[in-house]
């Protein structure tokens, strides 16, 4: 029988050992390994949140610019900035000083880079729109001296952007539009309600995170987002709309965001219209609005319109109460919302949208401020009309033919539909709060366009002047001046400037006329109802017979200086004629003077070049000047007897030899010995000179000659 080695057995036993040591040590790497992923994990996600806090920082940085000089100076930059787990660089690109404009915003780590935006990893990207308003312009609706009362933020509950999704979550319901026909469209965006109920978020298309609302520990939910809705008319000419679809948008204040039925990238035409028939195209926007937000929803232009390109708000039906809050047809390019609350006699504090009287006691005390209840308010058939406004056409004219070809009438009388707007639950049906400190919805839909202002303190719009403030409108109204003088020549006549199609209206020019030697003009541009940031358009001169204005020796002088202002002056024979032809002009200028010249018939003559040849003593000879039929040939003497130096002198005598205008191109100079000679030339028509030629000289010492 064959016996078994002890110390074989026991080299077994070390072998099993070292296996056992070798999975251990495996797996205790491994989880050390995944430690290590996980606080990576960790790190990474708090370095992201970082860089995103930082790049949402500088966007506010551009939404809070408060004049135009503050907007005009924003410019691409980089800055390096210490965070609490990296250093980051951070740039920033703006396009352009058009208002609204596109800029981005990118933060990178380590900071190795030097533009945040050209980093292949490791960053973050934010991009969106900038715009300007002036806050003048509402000055006096949110002034303490106008109320009596105290400003509250208008920024309301939401916030602007958040996470985005790579995914959009399963239970984000799409918000839709309800159309003419009955159907519905989705605007583009979605609103998700997170599993807990304390986040709402306005979702685009993209995964990208609009808006923000969080709720309260107070709350049992998020408050839901109040919306503004409506349609933007567009008038066409010819059968094509007066704007681009991609170059007109609608635009909120402060914390919102607007969307435009967009699905397929191009104006709604109306029924039973092709061609020259169809007078009219539109779209439907819905802007989105945490509680308690109040401020303005317009329409911008991004291109540069025609100065005649104007938005109307408004309707034509009824005109309302002689308040800030009337519903007459004018000029304007939004529509701006607020409320009141009569705190005491006289007295009144702003409130935002979907706001009650009830104050929420337990919000109120968390929040360290007064918080009212909310409902979330819907209002819609908020329209805007934009049209090309020539001669004495008004926002009442276009928009009573609008009401004749559109059915119901969008502008007044007849209410539209109630906006497809509801407060979703995860199954993306309608519900009422659970929270007892917010109720059910509230639609509104407006049987009369509101004007310029809206007070949602009252469901009539302020129309009744119950629960709103009795204001009256103090606000100015930005213009441009175009004016200068028109110098004379030949009897050349114009009798004014033409105000049926063109820039200028009735109303708005001066026309004086300085004896026989020149003409004093203005134009005044009125920017009211005015949607873009700069503008072109023509000031056409009336002229009599054929007489034709010059651009030669023309000036112009632009206030504020360091803007440029892009125009031709047009002659007889151009299109439009006698006109001042604006391409491309900021709004931001004030003030434009341009001093030309008419003519009797042809534009000025061309100016002489002279240049000396032949042989001593030489000659001047000069190229022929156009519609020129002759040359008046100038001269002069030096006075001394310089027998070493050259003296020159100006030309103010009409030669001797020959006395008369020559036709000839050709001058030789006589000059006497130890003089200088000096002469210019000026072509004519015999109705106008042109310029004077450079003045040449020529100094004669014995047979030796000088030439200048």
């Amino acid at each position: 029988m064959r016996s078994i080695s002890h110390h074989r057995q026991l080299g077994y036993i070390l072998v099993e050992n070292l296996v056992s040591l070798i999975v251990v040590a495996i797996g205790v790497l491994g989880i050390a390994k995944m430690n290590m992923v996980l606080l990576s994990s960790t790190g990474i996600a708090k370095t992201r949140a970082e860089a995103l806090q930082l790049a949402q920082a500088k966007f506010d940085e551009f939404r809070n610019v408060t004049t135009a000089a503050e907007y005009a100076a924003l410019a691409d930059g980089s800055d390096t900035i210490t965070g609490t787990n990296e250093t980051f660089r951070r740039s920033w690109e703006i396009d352009g000083t058009s208002n609204p404009t596109d800029a981005r915003v990118c933060v990178a780590w380590p900071n190795t880079v030097t533009d945040a935006c050209a980093a292949t990893s490791n960053r973050i990207v934010l991009s969106g729109l900038i715009s300007w308003n002036n806050p003048g312009e509402l000055a006096h609706v949110s002034s303490t001296s106008a109320l009596g009362g105290f400003i509250r933020t208008p920024t309301g509950r939401a916030t602007v952007g958040g996470n985005a999704y790579d995914t959009i979550p399963d239970s984000a319901v799409s918000n839709n539009i309800t159309l003419d026909n009955g159907s519905t469209a989705n605007d583009g965006t979605k609103t998700y309600l997170s599993d807990d109920g304390k986040t709402l978020e306005l979702i685009g298309a993209n995964g990208e995170v609009l808006l923000t609302v969080k709720g309260l520990s107070c709350e049992t939910e998020a408050p839901g987002f109040s919306t503004i809705s409506g349609k933007l008319y567009v008038a066409a000419k010819n059968g094509n709309p007066i704007a681009p679809f991609s170059d007109i948008r609608i635009l909120s204040s402060d914390a919102s965001y607007c969307a435009m039925l967009t699905a397929d990238s191009s104006w709604k035409v109306p029924a039973n219209c092709t061609g020259n028939t169809c007078k009219y195209f539109y779209t439907y926007y819905q802007c989105y609005l945490g509680a308690e937000w109040w401020g303005n929803i317009g329409v911008q232009r991004i291109d540069s319109p025609n100065t005649n390109d104007k938005v109307c708000v408004g309707n034509p039906v009824d005109s309302g109460p002689a308040t800030l809050f009337n519903r007459s047809a004018t000029l304007n390019t939004s529509h701006a919302y607020r409320g009141f609350a009569e705190t005491e006699s006289g007295v009144y504090e702003t409130r935002g949208i979907g706001e009650q009287t009830d104050v929420n006691v337990g919000c109120t005390a968390e929040a360290n401020r007064t918080v009212y209840k909310y409902v979330p308010t819907h209002y819609g058939n908020h329209n805007f009309v934009h049209d090309n406004l020539t001669g004495s056409e008004t926002c009442q004219t276009t928009e009573t033919t609008l009401n004749s070809l559109v059915t119901p009438k969008p502008l007044g009388t007849t209410a539209g539909t109630n906006p497809t707007v509801t407060r979703y639950d995860s199954s993306g049906t309608v519900t009422l709060s659970t929270d007892p400190d917010v109720v059910a919805n509230v639609y509104s839909v407006a049987a009369n366009n509101p004007g310029k202002y809206y007070c949602m303190s009252n469901d009539d719009g302020g129309y009744s002047g119950v629960n709103c403030p009795n204001l009256s409108s103090t606000g100015t109204t930005a213009a441009t001046l175009i004016h200068g003088t028109i110098t004379r020549y030949g009897g050349a006549e114009l009798s004014g400037i033409d105000t049926t199609v063109h820039a200028c209206k009735t109303g708005t020019t001066t026309w004086t006329a300085n004896g026989t030697t020149s003409y004093s003009y203005s134009c005044s541009l009125d920017w009211t109802g005015f949607a873009g940031g700069s503008w072109y358009g023509d000031v056409v001169f009336t002229a009599t017979g054929t007489a034709s204005l010059c651009a030669s020796g023309a000036t112009t002088t632009v206030t504020p200086t360091g803007n440029t202002v892009t125009y031709a002056i047009n002659d007889r024979l151009a299109t439009p004629a006698n006109a001042l032809a604006f391409a491309d002009v900021p709004l931001a200028v004030t003030d434009v003077q341009i001093d030309m010249s008419v003519y009797a018939d042809t534009c000025g003559l061309g100016q002489p070049s002279l240049s000396w040849n032949g042989t001593d003593p030489k000659s001047l000879s000069w190229p022929a000047i156009t519609n020129a039929t002759a040359y008046k040939v100038y001269e002069c003497t030096s006075t001394s007897n310089n027998t070493t130096t050259m003296e020159p002198c100006s030309p103010t005598t009409l030669a001797t030899t020959p006395t008369q205008p020559q036709s000839t191109l050709t001058y030789t100079p006589a000059p006497v010995n130890n003089r200088t000679k000096c002469v210019m030339v000026k072509a004519t028509n015999l109705s106008i000179d042109s310029a004077a030629s450079a003045i040449k000289c020529i100094y004669r010492s014995g047979n030796t000659y000088a030439y200048q």
